[in-house]
């Protein structure tokens, strides 16, 4: 709509966007109503569950300190130009795995980039990214867990940078006691199915 100065011109809609915005319609219409607010007003300490992710041009990482759970997925075409995609990626596949156990509140997932972090914080992307920010919303709303995306220097970020690079011999000297999984990201939403 930028550059628009006519109040009534009809504009252009593509399918993407016209499934994204009945996506928004029908989950206002099945919505009892979202407290935002609320969703802002919980600390750092009250979160209950704390999830630390990375992504690297050949795997992503996701460390849950308190469960001592690493989880590893390869990326198996690696490309560069995608890291920030695989970036976020990893963080709705954290969210996915903190709503698999279906007992958790408040969620706080850590990653070293920013562009992610503003993403998440502000629900606003770049049209690719947009099935991320859909999948996301997905779960929050399904489970009623409130989500923080919350950046983390990379020089702190060691044990999901490791994991995300498959050097799992420096997850064992970091966390001798955790456990190494897989993981197969969620299958992401590009919004309603009504089209």
């Amino acid at each position: 709509m930028a550059g628009k100065t006519e109040p009534f011109q009809l504009i252009w809609v593509s399918v993407a966007l016209c499934r994204e915005l009945l996506w928004m319609a029908e989950r206002l219409e099945a919505s009892d109503g979202v407290l935002l607010l609320g969703s802002l007003e919980w600390s750092r300490s009250e979160a209950d569950l704390v999830l630390y992710t990375d992504a690297s041009a050949t795997g992503m990482g996701i460390w849950c300190p308190s469960l001592l759970h690493a989880s590893h997925c390869p990326i198996d075409t690696p490309d560069p130009t995608r890291i920030c995609f695989y970036k976020a990626l990893a963080v709705v596949s954290a969210l996915s795995f903190a709503a698999s156990f279906n007992c958790f509140h408040h969620v706080i997932i850590f990653t070293d980039n920013s562009n992610t972090v503003s993403m998440f914080n502000s629900l606003h992307a770049k049209p690719d990214y947009n099935p991320l920010l859909i999948t996301a919303m997905n779960i929050l709303l399904d489970t009623n867990m409130q989500l923080r995306v919350l950046h983390i220097p990379g020089s702190s970020n060691v044990v999901a940078d490791a994991i995300s690079r498959s050097k799992f011999e420096v997850v064992r000297s970091e966390a001798p006691k955790a456990t190494l999984h897989s993981f197969t990201p969620p299958e992401l939403s590009s919004g309603s199915n009504s089209i």
